[in-house]
């Protein structure tokens, strides 16, 4: 079973490392990676990953779970082509934002 390297545990603090397999949870990794990660971890993971795992990644789940900024980063990291990454980012941007929904509770003065 492929493990994490030491240096990528900080950014899975949630869950106990020694049982993530690299490939068994590959779609994980990256979205945590993609995401959250450092320098070091992004190239951890563009050595790991070839374009296609990521490609598929993107395409099935990191369209609607990254933010904007990393899919359109990871996007041409992964040679996307630019017409599909413009509709993912399209796409991205008409998400429905949970912070944006919130109510503001306003107390009478």
């Amino acid at each position: 079973m492929p493990s994490l390297p030491p240096f990528l545990h900080t950014f899975f603090w949630d869950h106990d490392p020694g049982t993530l397999d690299v490939q068994q949870h590959a779609f994980f990794v990256m979205e945590r990676l993609m995401e959250r990660g450092s320098w070091a971890a992004m190239q951890w993971l563009l050595d790991s990953f070839s374009g296609q795992q990521r490609y598929s990644f993107l395409e099935a789940r990191g369209k609607r779970v990254l933010s904007p900024k990393s899919l359109n980063y990871w996007a041409i990291m992964s040679d996307i082509p630019e017409p599909v990454r413009r509709q993912w980012l399209i796409e991205a941007n008409a998400r429905s934002d949970t912070w944006s929904k919130r109510v503001v509770h306003q107390y009478p003065q």
